[in-house]
């Protein structure tokens, strides 16, 4: 994002997507801080999906849930993932 103005835009996008005012403005923050390249937010999402399809092809059940959707306060980035009973706590920060 180049200003404010693309910050408020975004903002405005999350919150018709359906987002609360503050996962909006989280949202939009993460997108300003870097604007290209991989960052905590795109690192959650392919272990995400590297875990679904671990799942598909192992043959077991594996749930995932962002830290956001399971309603930790933290401004950590993270999945909790339950396999077989057991619940797992993953943070990701850049390095």
């Amino acid at each position: 994002m180049k200003d404010l103005t693309d910050y408020y835009a975004t903002v405005g996008f999350f919150r018709g997507q359906g987002f609360d005012e503050a996962h909006a403005y989280h949202h939009a923050h993460e997108l300003m801080e870097v604007p290209m390249g991989l960052n905590e937010f795109h690192m959650q999402n392919i272990l995400s999906e590297a875990l679904e399809l671990y799942a598909d092809d192992a043959g077991t059940e594996i749930k995932t849930r962002t830290y956001e959707e399971a309603g930790l306060l933290t401004r950590d980035n993270g999945l909790i993932v339950e396999v077989e009973g057991r619940t797992f706590q993953l943070t990701i920060v850049k390095a």
